[in-house]
């Protein structure tokens, strides 16, 4: 029975939808039928309780400064993973592992999986599931990103 709620669940966020209990705006979206309850899809092209409430969370300090975000990167098997015009993960296998954490600005982002001793095989997380080694995707919580390469 545990099995097929998490197969449900799996289905469902990869699909588009995913369940009420996941916080505005950490879900992005093109029409609201990509949004569940009464959330809407923002002009940020993300789901929220209200039109506005993601207007504040991609700049600060009078709307000069993208806001930061944490992304977690995991790496599976060599490789690396690139932020466009930004920092890079190539994890040494230390303290952190095989993974890294970037701050990054929320909003857009192009993620690149670059393959080392091993090309790339495929994503791993929700983030970047079913999109080839380039990723884009739209982050404005902390999220985590899973790379895999064999």
């Amino acid at each position: 029975m545990a099995f097929l709620k998490v197969f449900v669940i799996m289905l469902v966020l990869m699909s588009g939808c995913y369940a009420p209990d996941i916080s505005d705006c950490s879900v992005t979206c093109t029409t609201n039928d990509e949004c569940v309850g009464d959330q809407v899809c923002t002009t940020h092209g993300l789901c929220a309780g209200s039109p506005t409430a993601c207007d504040d969370n991609e700049l600060v300090d009078g709307g000069s400064t993208p806001r930061m975000i944490a992304l977690q990167v995991a790496v599976d098997g060599g490789g690396k993973v690139a932020i466009a015009d930004g920092p890079v993960c190539e994890p040494t296998g230390g303290s952190m592992g095989s993974s890294c954490v970037l701050m990054v600005p929320a909003g857009p982002l192009v993620i690149q999986a670059i393959a080392g001793e091993k090309p790339f095989d495929k994503w791993t997380s929700i983030v970047c599931a079913g999109q080839s080694a380039r990723c884009e995707v739209t982050l404005q919580l902390s999220s985590t990103v899973s790379a895999k390469f064999h």
